[in-house]
Order: structure tokens, then sequence, then C-alpha cells
């Protein structure tokens, strides 16, 4: 058994050191499908697809994000290789991996020579290397998490339609995404093979400025709420009989400060007594407790 455990562990070792050694020279490796951009000998690009990437580049450094781009190429037709629809993740795929600016990479990482240069592949590049540098820095994310508009940190995707996280479908209750059709900004019900039915389209303009105005009037009225228009706390018999404890604890604290530690009471919390200890010995207390108005 060890014997082939061994022999197990070579056959690894040496595949591995074949792939390397086929990265170091610049040649293809990995999957089944070909690269978007790339004809299927992955070595040629693929002129029309080549050429939608390059358009983008300039859109995306003054400020397109992934989902804009993807919801665009969607509403165009543009069908990527498997012919899903684009969504952020394959959007941004294109874009930050290293092969569109024609770099080699091994185990998610570029590959250098000993002299420090990185691996060129085999294949065409769409992307000089000064617009792929450009393109990292505008989308990559930091280690740390890239702060969102709300300066919350993470690797989630940002929010760009006000009802995203919680419009819902009249129909059949599925949560609506936030599209964009012909210029204008919609809620749109998912189709049935992703949740939802596909029934409900609404325009995003009017909802949102509805939505708006019903919480701006709810906070006024919150606002101007005087305590009698309050509703009554269900746990403030309990909040009561916890404040009549802590009062005879307090109490308590104060007699014992006064007969058996030599500290005079400053305040009305007993955390004041250590610190009045602190500060030096205070003169000796009379022995009386004093709970409520009774001595």
């Amino acid at each position: 058994m060890n014997q082939r455990n061994q022999e197990s562990r070579n056959k690894s070792r040496l595949v591995a050191d074949g792939q390397r050694h086929a990265a170091m020279k610049g040649r293809n490796h990995g999957g089944a499908r070909r690269p978007f951009g790339w004809r299927k000998d992955r070595i040629q690009v693929n002129k029309r697809e080549a050429a939608v990437i390059r358009a983008e580049v300039p859109r995306i450094l003054a400020g397109v994000s992934p989902l804009t781009l993807a919801e665009e190429w969607n509403a165009k037709g543009i069908s990527t290789v498997t012919g899903a629809q684009w969504r952020i993740t394959t959007v941004k795929r294109i874009f930050l991996s290293p092969r569109v600016a024609g770099l080699v990479t091994y185990r998610g990482e570029v590959l250098h020579s000993p002299d420090g240069i990185p691996v060129r592949g085999e294949w065409e590049p769409i992307l000089t290397a000064e617009q792929y540098a450009a393109v990292c820095a505008r989308w990559a994310v930091p280690a740390d998490g890239m702060a969102s508009r709300l300066e919350a940190r993470g690797r989630g995707s940002r929010t760009t339609h006000l009802l995203s996280p919680f419009a819902r479908c009249g129909k059949c209750g599925a949560k609506m995404t936030g599209t964009r059709e012909k210029g204008q900004a919609r809620y749109r019900c998912p189709s049935r093979g992703n949740g939802g039915c596909g029934g409900v389209t609404k325009l995003a303009a009017p909802v949102e400025q509805y939505i708006t105005a019903l919480v701006i009037v709810e906070q006024q009225k919150v606002q101007f709420r005087t305590l009698e228009d309050l509703p009554s706390w269900p746990k403030a018999e309990e909040l009561a009989g916890l404040q009549q404890r802590h009062s005879l604890a307090v109490a308590f604290a104060a007699f014992e400060a006064r007969n058996f530690a030599g500290v005079r009471p400053v305040d009305k919390d007993p955390a004041a007594y250590v610190s009045r200890a602190e500060v030096g010995p205070p003169p000796a207390g009379n022995g009386s407790l004093n709970i409520g108005g009774l001595k």
C-alpha cells in the first residue's frame, strides 16, 4: 500500500512539474472551452469579441461598472462562450485575467522568469500591459477589501438601484432585480428558471420616488411624536423591577463601604466607591444604612 501511495505521489509531482514547465514556455493549459476573445485554437484572437473588449477599456477607466457592462452586453445580444447571460463575475473575469494581456499564470499567479520578467504566452494579447494595469487599478479589489459608497468594506457586489435588496414581485414574491433597458432603470422579476415568474416589470424612477416620499413622511411622524403618543413598552414592569434591585444594591454597597471598608460614598454608583478609595482614605462612616427614607 505504501508503494502504491508513493507511486501516486510521484505521478502527481511529474504532472505538476510538466504543467509548470509548459507554462514557463508560454503554452496554453487548462479548460475545455475557449476563452472569450479567442478562437478555438486559443492562440488567434476572435476579431469581433476582441473588438468588444478593447472598446470598453476607455469606459472602464471613466468609471463604468461590471454590472453596467453585463446589462448592456445582454441587451445588445453579445453572446458568452456558453450562451449564458453575462454577469458581473464573468465580465470581471475577462478584464482582470492576465491572459488578456498575454501573461501566463500558474496556480493563480503570474509566472516570472529567473530574471524577474513576466512570462509571455504564445497566444495573441488583446490588451496592452498598460491597459491591463489600468483596468486592474480600477476594478481589482485590494487584499483588505474595497470601500463601498456606504463606507463598508468587503468583496460583495455594489448596489446601484435603490430598492434592489428589498423589492419583491407582487405575483410570486421573488426578489426583483434592477436592470437598465433603453436608457431607463427598471425592476424586473426573474424568469422561472431563476426563481421568479418573469411577469412583473416596473420603471424604477416612479417607484423609488414613491418609496422615498413614504420614508420621509414616516420619519417626520417619528420626529414630531410626543412621549404620550408612543406605544407602551411591554417590558416596563420588568425594567422597574431591575431599577429597584439596582437601588437596593447601591444602598447595600454604601452600607458596606461605610462600615467595613471605611469609605464614604461619593456617588450613587458603587463603581465610584472604588475610585474614591484609590484616591485616599476617607473618614470613617457613622454605621447607618439609608434605603429610601429609612435609617
